[in-house]
């Protein structure tokens, strides 16, 4: 009897002790991984603790799986989970900045950017500093062009960037561009000098204003040397909100001593829920010497896994002296471009560091002897984050 009754004692000894672990509640375990930062354990368990929700959602859980996939590297995965806790408590301001600085270092740097303005509406004295810094970048590309005319040679390529927050409102970037070409007249070499300043007026709403400085030579085979200066400047007003952007912008620029009046006129959308691609597109109008000019250019973004990014688009018109990407590279060239095809594939090795690789096919037609070439370039770059935490 006294036998018995200890095997029953034992039994329910037993029952008692594993029943926790039957019933152990996944927000409790979520709680337990995240106060000791066990972010391999909360990273491996995030399906099992999501399935153990029965279908619920929960502010804190998505939270904490986020926390520990960016503790991880899987920034496209984070991003995921902190949309959900932000939708889930739409006043956090912590769920909002951690998904922006994800779709940030997932190569998502346009839907990082729309998540501004709700970051600024719900705690603006927070979000600054974070903007601020990834705001500080350097990056440098070099890269060479080839074409399918023997007139038109191989075009040497460089180009260095700086951007500096001054101000959580004012954004300041220098950039020096070196261009070296080969043509049937002879040799063409330009310096192009570019000052931005970028002002960031509310949660919808920021311009920018840009002007160039480009010192041209030219070495003509007959063994002539023609020193000519140029200038463009231009203006770039641009209002966003959740789910989409639009961008207004006009330059001016003396291109070859002749005035030319440039508009543009872009739009970026993405979706709302998951913010890994967006399309976007810009339509430029040129004045030119009492003639107009138009061209296109539309496009996807996205992201490829954790650390990889794609950019493709496509340009046709019939334009020449076209001022792209408030003055990254112009095309300085009365050459008119007919149709442009341009990929870039990005990767992520680590926060402070990006690296891509630019390809494209092109053709113009010449403006003096009248012929139609082609042009191949394939450009790689990198950029530095020396303030990326």
């Amino acid at each position: 009897m006294r036998s018995n009754a200890l095997l029953v004692f034992l039994f329910l000894l037993a029952g008692a002790t594993s029943l926790p672990a039957q019933t152990e509640d996944p927000l409790v375990r979520s709680y337990q991984y995240y106060v000791t930062a066990s972010w391999d354990s909360l990273y491996l368990q995030q399906k099992t603790l999501q399935r153990q929700m029965q279908g619920l959602q929960s502010y804190y859980l998505s939270y904490r799986l986020g926390e520990a996939a960016w503790h991880k590297g899987d920034f496209r995965k984070a991003a995921f989970h902190f949309q959900r806790a932000s939708r889930l408590n739409s006043a956090d301001t912590f769920s909002l900045q951690f998904l922006q600085r994800s779709l940030l270092f997932a190569g998502l740097s346009d839907e990082a950017t729309a998540i501004l303005p709700k970051l600024r509406h719900n705690r603006s004295h927070q979000v600054m500093p974070a903007r601020a810094n990834h705001q500080h970048h350097l990056f440098a590309e070099f890269g060479l062009r080839s074409s399918s005319n023997d007139s038109v040679g191989e075009l040497r390529y460089g180009f260095f960037n700086a951007n500096v927050a001054l101000h959580p409102k004012w954004h300041l970037g220098v950039a020096y561009t070196l261009l070296e070409q080969g043509w049937y007249f002879g040799k063409v070499s330009q310096t192009n000098y570019l000052s931005r300043l970028k002002f960031i007026g509310s949660p919808y709403w920021q311009a920018e204003v840009y002007g160039a400085y480009l010192d041209l030579q030219v070495d003509f085979s007959s063994g002539i040397t023609q020193f000519d200066q140029f200038m463009y400047s231009g203006a770039q007003l641009r209002f966003q909100q959740a789910a989409w952007s639009a961008d207004v912008g006009y330059c001016f620029s003396n291109f070859n001593l002749r005035s030319q009046h440039l508009s543009q006129l872009g739009f970026r959308w993405f979706p709302a829920v998951r913010r890994t691609w967006s399309l976007h597109g810009t339509t430029w109008l040129q004045w030119l010497d009492g003639s107009t000019s138009t061209a296109y250019r539309f496009g996807l973004s996205t992201a490829l896994g954790k650390r990889f990014w794609l950019n493709a688009d496509a340009l046709w018109g019939n334009i020449a002296f076209l001022v792209e990407d408030a003055g990254f590279l112009p095309n300085n060239s009365p050459d008119l471009c007919q149709w442009r095809f341009r990929s870039t594939l990005g990767f992520f090795p680590a926060k402070r560091w990006e690296l891509y690789l630019t390809a494209s096919a092109e053709q113009r037609k010449e403006s003096f002897r009248g012929f139609t070439y082609q042009l191949w370039s394939l450009f790689p770059g990198l950029k530095f984050y020396p303030f990326r935490k």
